[in-house]
């Protein structure tokens, strides 16, 4: 048990911040009390301040135990949270969380106030806390308290940092006649869950910067392989290989854009993902459509055949590894080692602050980083390709010998 409490502990320091003195939580109240992230109206999170003042988790004694229906269940849960604006519980994330044993089969298809009072639990904090922080949160209070007494506990500290958070009342300490790691642990979740600064409307939303850096990479590639990389030299007098690099990217240039453009408009307008940004958004678009193409026309330029498979190389590393869909933390250690020197991180982050909201300048870095990438492939495709452009020229006339392609 004191092992899972450490980890636990672990889990949450990022948060412990949080809970040490009333000054620091009142602090967190006058930024939500604002609009606190880009784009977020007054109108909007006062509107969310009058729901949130009637908001009242039923308690242990009050759930109904007669034995509810999945579809009861999942009704109660849903109208007991919907001042919230959490996303709707569904019966196949119950019947998830049955078969993951965060709660107990039905007896007879029926759930009762264990169930429920469970799944009120794994509703209000599965958005900060993982299915195994969950089972072991469950594994402690089993050990510590009593599931009528851990829940009231938790219903009283969540409406206590909710109020906080919102302005509507101040924080109080130490609710409960005992204190313990357990009791620790549970108000660091709430904090976690109460305070959040940049939400996320859905999974679409959240998962767009990957899918669209993936997708304006992509447009690249097949740019790359249907048109022609090398320039026409008819009719031109002593070219230099500068103004023949240049003139043909222009061509790949063009087209990058209207696909960057494409994308980005299908997002907004097709999808309907949150974005606070969208202008912004068409700005970064257009600034990776620009590096990616310029990266791999450099590659495919410099090293023929060669250049276009490391370029499918790159991209299915980088789909791996570029945190674009799970936290770089979380992902093997070598991804952790290697994937800032890959361009889809900087994009994916910078695409993130056009839809999530701006923090500092970190969306400026992001961005600077990006177009160091467009540096060094100009480096490749000036410099880097002339001791090359011999060697290129055998292999693809051999390679046309063979009637291979």
């Amino acid at each position: 048990m004191k092992a899972d409490t450490e980890i636990l502990s672990g889990f949450y320091r990022s948060v412990n911040d949080f809970q040490k003195t009333d000054k620091k939580i009142s602090k967190t109240v006058e930024r939500l009390k604002i609009p606190v992230y880009n784009g977020c109206m007054e109108k909007g999170v006062n509107n969310m301040i009058e729901a949130i003042e009637g908001f009242r988790l039923p308690r242990y004694a009050q759930i109904p135990n007669i034995g509810l229906y999945l579809e009861q269940v999942v009704r109660y849960v849903n109208t007991h949270l919907a001042p919230l604006g959490e996303p709707e519980l569904t019966s196949s994330m119950v019947s998830n969380y049955v078969k993951q044993g965060l709660i107990s089969s039905p007896i007879k298809k029926s759930y009762t106030a264990e169930h429920l009072s469970r799944l009120l639990f794994i509703a209000v904090v599965k958005p900060v806390v993982p299915l195994e922080g969950l089972r072991m949160m469950f594994s402690i209070q089993g050990d510590n308290y009593t599931l009528p007494t851990a829940y009231d506990y938790f219903c009283d500290e969540f409406e206590n940092m909710l109020g906080a958070a919102f302005g509507i009342a101040p924080a109080r300490e130490g609710l409960g006649k005992t204190q313990s790691d357990a009791k620790d642990l549970l108000r660091n979740t709430i904090v976690a869950t109460v305070n959040k600064v940049y939400p996320i409307e859905n999974y679409g939303s959240a998962m767009a910067p990957f899918y669209t850096t993936l997708a304006i990479w992509v447009g690249s590639v097949i740019l790359s392989s249907l048109v022609k990389i090398h320039a026409r030299t008819d009719g031109l007098i002593d070219p230099r290989p500068a103004e023949l690099y240049f003139g043909r990217y222009l061509f790949f240039f063009l087209l990058s854009q209207i696909q960057a453009a494409v994308i980005v408009t299908g997002d907004l307008y097709l999808l309907k993902i949150q974005c606070l940004h969208p202008g912004l958004l068409y700005l970064t678009a257009s600034l990776t459509a620009f590096t990616f193409s310029l990266l791999i026309y450099s590659l495919a330029l410099s090293f023929g055949d060669v250049g276009k498979a490391v370029v499918v190389v790159v991209m299915v590393m980088q789909i791996a590894g570029s945190s674009g869909t799970f936290p770089i933390e979380l992902l093997p250690e070598i991804y952790q080692k290697i994937y800032r020197f890959f361009p889809f991180p900087y994009a994916i982050d910078a695409m993130r602050e056009c839809i999530c909201g701006l923090y500092g300048d970190y969306y400026i870095g992001q961005i600077a980083f990006l177009l160091l990438f467009a540096a060094a492939a100009l480096l490749i495709g000036l410099l880097v390709r002339r001791p090359f452009m011999g060697l290129n020229h055998f292999m693809e006339e051999k390679l046309e010998e063979t009637e291979l392609l």
